[in-house]
């Protein structure tokens, strides 16, 4: 399973960073942009819950892996929830964080050869 910010669901949508608190919403783009749901949260409630992956966590039987760099701006918020909401349901899963940015090509090469 591969999930960018929960893949458009709940959690990107509500997306929150403190180094920007006035001009960091998702909206556009999980409303009409790039996921194109098509309304707010508020007015397509189940389409929303539809649409993240959190709901279907208890359909996992593979194990799982979890890579976060804490540096990352995108979706420093993503990991520990993933992580913790797979563990509530004693799935195999673990979690690796990297002192990293968001994206791959700026990571040193000692934690870029780590993660491959």
């Amino acid at each position: 399973m591969s999930v960018w910010c929960w893949g458009g669901g709940i959690s990107c949508y509500t997306h929150f960073d403190s180094r920007d608190p006035d001009t960091n919403s998702n909206y556009g783009l999980i409303e009409g942009g790039q996921f194109d749901m098509g309304a707010t949260m508020w007015d397509e409630r189940d389409r929303y819950i539809r649409n993240s992956p959190i709901f279907d966590f208890h359909k996992i039987k593979a194990p799982v892996l979890i890579f976060q760099g804490t540096r990352d701006h995108l979706c420093h918020a993503e990991a520990g929830p993933m992580f913790s909401s797979l563990k509530r349901l004693d799935k195999t899963a673990q979690l690796v964080l990297y002192d990293e940015e968001h994206y791959k090509g700026s990571w040193r090469h000692e934690n870029i050869e780590d993660f491959y």
